[in-house]
This record gives C-alpha cells, structure tokens and sequence, in this order.
C-alpha cells in the first residue's frame, strides 16, 4: 500500500478507503453509523485518529499493515503504588491499541531496571512512590543518553507540592490525580501519535 501518513496523528476518509480498497461512500456509512470514530473540525471536515481507525480494523477483524500503524508497538512503563491506576491506565491503552505493551512497576528503584531493560517510547509515573520518588526517576532518565527518546509523563495528586522541581525537568506532560479519561485522551493520544 502506497499510503504514507507515519508522521500524521490523523488520517483523512479518502485515506481510509484506499486502504481498506472501498469507495469513500462506504468509508461515510460506517461514519454515519457510528461505527467508525470521527473528529470533525470547526469547517466540517472529518480527520480519523489513526489509533481509532486500528481499533476498527482489530473489532471486524480486518487486516492491518504494521507499516501504516507503525506506532502500535510502542512500549508503555507505570510505576505508581496504586494498582487501581495501573489497572485504569491498562484499561484506557488496551481500548485504544491492545498492540501496546505495558509493563507495571509500584516502585521507584524496580521500575527503573525495567526502563532500562525495555526502553519504553513512554513512562508514566507517579511521584510519591517506595524506592526513589518519580522526581529521581525522572532525572535518572533524562540523564542517560540511551533513554533519551523516552517521553515522561507524572501523574500524581502532589503536582503543587512538587512544583518547583518539575519546571526543571523536560516532562513531555503532567496529569492532576485525580483525573477523568477524556483529560488522558487528550494529552496521551499525541504522545502515543508521535514517532
């Protein structure tokens, strides 16, 4: 397939139907009937996260190219002392890509020999956790080369408390405890997006 759009968050309807090798008024009718999940801009044009049109693909069984969904495989670490949140976030992923590989950790020190084995393309964490705090972890990342493409992500209930020093860290977004999914769409689709 000829279709190119690794770099792009969203693909268009046009690029749907060459994919899937059907006509644009097909592609519609699964839109129309909300079967497959749309975003429309403010001037009515229809953009599909690439993310939704995989999970459209997995539910009816259909094929998927690996090269147009290069970003499935990416590699998630949660380090946080709460499993509910794990079992949250593993909940969230899987709904969006049950391609991505997850791995947990509930301490500071653990979850670090985990990010330096699997070289995740993402950490979440939280900052209060046994071990070494998130903020340590954090630093400990940045500062190794090897792990620089990781992009990191706190999510605690003690972003105040912490404040100053989170400034100081090149952190790819923070998300307030306690949240609601839509905010963890909004700021994890484009990290899961990017190459």
């Amino acid at each position: 397939m000829g279709i190119n759009v690794k770099k792009k968050k969203y693909i268009t309807v046009n690029q749907v139907a060459e994919y899937l090798e059907v006509s644009k008024q097909a592609v519609n009718k699964w839109i129309n009937n909300n079967e497959l999940k749309v975003y429309r801009l403010p001037s009515g044009r229809i953009k599909i996260l690439r993310s939704d049109f995989l999970y459209y693909l997995e539910e009816n069984d259909l094929y998927v190219d690996k090269d147009f969904f290069k970003n499935g495989d990416k590699k998630i670490v949660i380090i946080d002392d709460n499993e509910q949140i794990f079992d949250l976030f593993k909940t969230f992923f899987h709904n969006i890509n049950s391609r991505l590989k997850i791995e947990y950790d509930s301490n500071g020190i653990s979850g670090l020999l985990t990010i330096g084995s699997l070289k995740p393309d993402i950490v979440i964490l939280d900052i209060e956790i046994p071990g070494i705090n998130g903020i340590e972890v954090c630093r400990k990342i940045l500062n190794d080369k090897s792990l620089s493409h990781i992009k990191i992500v706190i999510v605690s209930g003690y972003i105040h408390k912490y404040q100053d020093e989170i400034e100081k860290l090149a952190i790819a977004t923070i998300i307030n405890k306690p949240f609601r999914l839509i905010e963890l769409e909004n700021k994890l689709m484009p990290l899961l997006n990017q190459n």
